[in-house]
């Protein structure tokens, strides 16, 4: 199996990258021990470490130690060269940009976004679009991040996945809530509440 796909502990003990992957959500303190344990293990693959610096990062995030988890953040961007897959590359950029974007570097959130929509089409570069529209409309740049997000919907087209409608939804009807077009947002956070309904995503 390859580095970013193992399933069970290692003969060392360490946790697999799905294990870490999954305690970032369940326990975050136990992810920071996991994903600092891998990193220390003179074995671990360049990949493996990319996604533990990743991992590392969001739980970090999560515990409040902001600072510590931007750094990580940065050294996943960093290293995600390294990847075996690309599209770990990407999810591994999306999440540092949210990082980076919350932590007050919302250049270098955006120079990671970009950097990864140079070569992606289609439903991946509709979600680089959205978490690209998410770290302007942190940075007050409201018009921007409507077309980013106007851009993902076209992308998306009148079949999307649910995850993503949802999202780009609730993020355009927030961006519009803060411009004042209070009728134009909330036909928008309506219909992704509609969508969390049918679909059972979180609201």
């Amino acid at each position: 199996a390859r580095a970013c796909h193992m399933t069970r502990h290692d003969r060392s003990g360490i946790a697999s990258l799905d294990e870490l992957r999954s305690l970032v959500s369940t326990d975050p303190a136990g992810a920071v021990d996991g994903a600092s344990a891998l990193l220390r293990d003179a074995s671990a693959s360049p990949s493996q470490r990319c996604i533990a610096w990743s991992v590392l990062g969001r739980a970090l995030f999560d515990l409040g130690r902001h600072r510590d988890a931007t750094e990580a953040a940065r050294r996943s961007v960093e290293s995600s060269g390294d990847l075996d897959d690309p599209d770990d590359a990407v999810l591994v950029s999306l999440s540092a940009a949210a990082i980076l974007a919350e932590s007050g570097s919302v250049s270098d959130a955006l120079a990671a976004l970009d950097h990864i929509a140079a070569d992606r089409s289609g439903p991946m570069l509709g979600r680089i679009l959205v978490q690209r529209a998410y770290v302007l409309h942190h940075a007050g740049e409201l018009h921007e991040a409507l077309v980013a997000l106007d851009r993902a919907d076209q992308i998306f087209g009148s079949t999307p996945e649910a995850v993503d409608r949802h999202r780009l939804l609730v993020n355009r009807g927030l961006v519009l809530l803060q411009q004042g077009r209070l009728d134009a947002a909330e036909v928008d956070l309506r219909e992704a509440r509609a969508w969390a309904a049918d679909e059972h995503l979180p609201s």
